[in-house]
Order: C-alpha cells, then sequence, then structure tokens
C-alpha cells in the first residue's frame, strides 16, 4: 500500500485565527455577564465551536491517503477517522485546480481548502480531505464522490490509471429533496423540538393556570446559580414565553436549513435538526432550573 500525505501551505491560518478570535470573544462575555442562562449558553456554544475546530483543524493538519490495488484509504487524527473506499466501487476520477468552487454543506472550508462536505459544482457532494485546492483529485463511486489533494498527485493518478480506473467528467444534476418526513432519524428531533419548544412557551402558562407554580419564583440567577431578580408566578409565565418564541426561530431556521441541504446530502441534513434539538433541550433544561429553584 502506497502512502502519499497531503499538499499543504498556510490555508489553514485564517481557521486558527477564527478559533481564537472566537475563544477570545467567548471568554470576555464569561467574565462580562451575571446571568445563569446566558452564562450556560455562551459555555455551550463555545464548547461546540472549539470541538469544531480542534476535529477539523486536526483532519487538515494529519490527513494521509493510501492506495493498493484493493482499496483506496483516507486516514486522519492517527487513525481515529478513517474512510475507506474499495477500487471495485470506484467509477472514474477527475482533476482540478485553483479555487474550490461549489457549496459548503458542512465541515470546515474556503475556496482553498475544505474538509468535510461540499456540493462541488458539477461533480455533486463530494467528502472533501482537500488540505491544498492547487490540484485535487475527485473520486467517483456510486454514492458519494470524495475529493484529496496528495502532495504528488502525479504519481497518485498513475496507480488510478494502472488499477483501469479511467479519467473521465461526470456531471451530477439535483431534481428536489428527499421526502425527509419519511425519515425516523429526521422526524425524532423535530418531535423532541416540537415537545421541548411547545413546553417552554405553553407550559409555564399552564402552570399558572392550573396555580402550580410558586407565588415568587426567580425569573432570572446570576452566574454563580443564585437568583438575582424575582419576580410573580404571573410574570415569569409570560417571560419564559419570549423565550419559547426565540428557540421557535432558532428551530424555523435550522429546519430550513436542514431541508436545504438534504437536496444535496442528507447526513449534513441530520447535523442542522439535531443542532435544532440540542439547543431545545437546553432552553428547557434552563427552564427547569428555574421552576425547581428554592427562594
Amino acid at each position: 500500500m502506497e502512502r502519499f500525505h497531503g499538499r499543504k501551505r498556510l490555508e489553514i491560518i485564517p481557521s486558527i485565527l477564527s478559533c481564537i478570535g472566537i475563544n477570545l470573544i467567548g471568554i470576555f462575555v464569561i467574565y462580562a455577564i451575571d446571568s445563569y442562562i446566558m452564562l450556560n449558553l455562551t459555555k455551550l456554544v463555545l464548547l461546540i465551536c472549539n470541538i469544531f475546530f480542534i476535529y477539523n483543524i486536526g483532519v487538515w493538519l494529519t490527513v494521509q491517503y493510501f492506495i493498493s490495488d484493493e482499496e483506496i484509504r483516507i486516514t486522519a487524527l492517527g487513525g481515529f477517522k478513517k474512510v475507506v473506499i474499495p477500487i471495485k466501487d470506484v467509477l472514474s476520477y477527475t482533476t482540478e485546480e485553483g479555487k474550490i468552487k461549489g457549496i459548503g454543506l458542512s465541515g470546515l472550508f474556503s475556496n482553498k481548502f475544505a474538509v468535510g462536505r461540499i456540493a462541488v459544482k458539477g461533480l455533486g457532494t463530494t467528502r472533501m480531505f482537500v488540505t491544498n485546492s492547487s490540484k485535487v483529485i475527485y473520486i467517483e463511486t456510486k454514492d458519494l464522490n470524495y475529493g484529496i489533494s496528495p502532495i504528488n498527485p502525479k504519481a497518485f493518478e498513475e496507480k488510478l490509471k494502472a488499477l483501469n480506473i479511467p479519467d473521465d467528467v461526470w456531471e451530477k444534476t439535483y431534481n428536489t429533496a428527499p421526502k425527509m418526513y419519511k425519515d425516523w432519524k429526521f422526524m425524532v428531533p423535530i418531535a423532541v423540538c416540537a415537545v421541548s419548544i411547545l413546553w417552554i412557551t405553553f407550559g409555564p402558562i399552564l402552570l399558572y393556570i392550573l396555580n402550580k407554580l410558586p407565588d415568587v419564583i426567580p425569573l432570572s440567577l446570576d452566574a454563580l446559580g443564585v437568583a438575582s431578580e424575582l419576580g410573580t408566578d404571573k410574570q415569569f409565565a409570560f417571560s419564559q414565553m419570549t423565550y419559547g418564541l426565540l428557540n421557535m426561530a432558532v428551530f424555523f431556521c435550522l429546519y430550513y436549513a436542514a431541508q436545504f441541504c438534504a437536496k444535496y446530502d442528507k447526513k449534513s441534513a441530520y447535523n442542522y435538526i439535531y443542532a435544532a434539538a440540542v439547543v431545545a433541550l437546553t432552553f428547557l433544561y434552563l427552564q427547569l432550573v428555574l421552576i425547581t429553584y428554592r427562594v
């Protein structure tokens, strides 16, 4: 099995600077605010951003490509990330030079590199492990394309030709998005969002009508989790409705992003809708903290 390293220059520097900038802003916000809810939301967003950047930057730094008579293997992060493409599944390959043209669906990317999934113009949905766009080799399979950028692309191409894989340009067209309502992986997080948002919005009002809320209840907590503002059960119920409406807006934004991505790649669509579920459950948890708080 022959090994190829990824061609790298300084493409990742803007992404590293973005990660540092987001962390600096996040740290400033954490020390500047005195709200339990906003503090926890900021920490959650910062955690997700750090995982996203560290993972994708790590893939860019460590990706390697292997090719043998039986398979093409792409590995990164010391083998934690591994993609195996059987040679029998490879239909053809083609190469492109210059800026990457397409619609980003997930991962970290610019017009000079891409780690993630992109609907590449003309070629279709592609899993990208491209560290440098000076010369990208696109590999076509029945279900998905793969993009790589070995440091010696000519040698990699010669190996593909030796395996009787044709150098051919294909074109992928998209018609309509799949019917996601038939997919339980999509509908379960939607159901979780719906139940959570309905409760966040109307649950406290129902408890207020049934006289199940304390007469005096925290409207907000400080960074230490101590009540910083107290109010009546009526004030609490209507203030929580605002959070419910905010949640609803976030859900619809992520839902339409998921529907857009579903046309190109279902896995990317799942990421958006599961993110909406995480946001809804986080708000629900924070609401329950306030309801169960003992003054």
